[in-house]
């Protein structure tokens, strides 16, 4: 693909070209949320139940990661600037962390007891994770968790 750009509607989300405007395919589910990696190698989908990691060239999806339901809304999910890392809301209190090449579960961050984050993004060097929700925010240096991992030998 030249150019996709995902569009999420009442019916379902959809994949279209950007240079045609050919709608390229469509993913049925009543509430969704798209996001492409920065390189525009993958596209991750969020629904209430599950979420799926896709090919961008293909739109063939790679993986399928069951979600519990948070709040009636799919949840969120976001990649790395440097597109290594997608974290997604594995749970309404749980990020999963994963590879995003291999989609290897990385880490499960937990957060504290009454705190459900509502989005949560990236720093732009990758370095941070940060979460937030219901007036908190929430931050997890990558560098000291692995650090932290590798003295356990779960370091990825």
């Amino acid at each position: 693909l030249r150019g996709a750009i995902g569009y999420v509607g009442e019916e379902g989300a959809e994949v279209f070209d950007t240079a045609t405007g050919a709608r390229l395919k469509e993913l049925p589910s009543s509430f969704a949320q798209v996001e492409f990696s920065p390189n525009g190698r993958w596209l991750a989908l969020s629904t209430l139940s599950d979420f799926q990691s896709l090919d961008a060239a293909t739109l063939q999806v790679r993986k399928v990661f069951p979600r519990e339901m948070s709040r009636g809304q799919p949840g969120h999910i976001t990649f790395s600037a440097n597109g290594h890392y997608l974290a997604y809301l594995k749970a309404p209190r749980l990020i999963e962390l994963v590879d995003a090449a291999t989609l290897e579960s990385l880490a499960t961050l937990t957060m504290p007891e009454g705190f459900q984050p509502w989005k949560f993004r990236f720093s732009p060097d990758g370095g941070r994770l940060g979460a937030f929700g219901d007036g908190t925010i929430h931050l997890w240096e990558l560098p000291a968790l692995r650090r932290e991992l590798a003295a356990f030998g779960l370091d990825w």
